[in-house]
């Protein structure tokens, strides 16, 4: 099965970053935000818009969660808030940090 075969995505025409992250916000169940220290960037707009949109999330600060604590939070976050469709937001090194990649297909 290809990628595009796997994961079906739709062009957002004329649709910027902010946008895309608002749509990936509105289109999950919830939403992992993995961060390094302090959120900035995609990972605090992120987190803004689940806010303002009342949409779960969960926090991951990699630098203070080990990653089996990490992994173990997120997939807890899955379970209690029966998420079905899972977004998750990070800085690239983040993602390498906590192994979100691992967590996504564990779902």
């Amino acid at each position: 099965m290809s990628d595009s075969e796997k994961y079906p995505l739709m062009p957002l025409p004329d649709g910027g970053y902010r946008a895309r992250t608002r749509l990936n916000v509105v289109d999950s169940d919830g939403t992992a935000i993995l961060y390094y220290e302090l959120l900035s960037g995609g990972t605090r707009l992120t987190r803004n818009l689940c806010a303002l949109l009342k949409r779960p999330y969960v926090l991951v600060d990699a630098r203070q969660m080990p990653e089996p604590e990490a992994v173990a939070s997120v997939l807890e976050f899955v379970e209690k808030n029966g998420i079905q469709t899972f977004g998750y937001a990070c800085l690239s090194a983040g993602a390498e940090l906590v192994g979100v990649g691992d967590v996504a297909e564990r779902g």
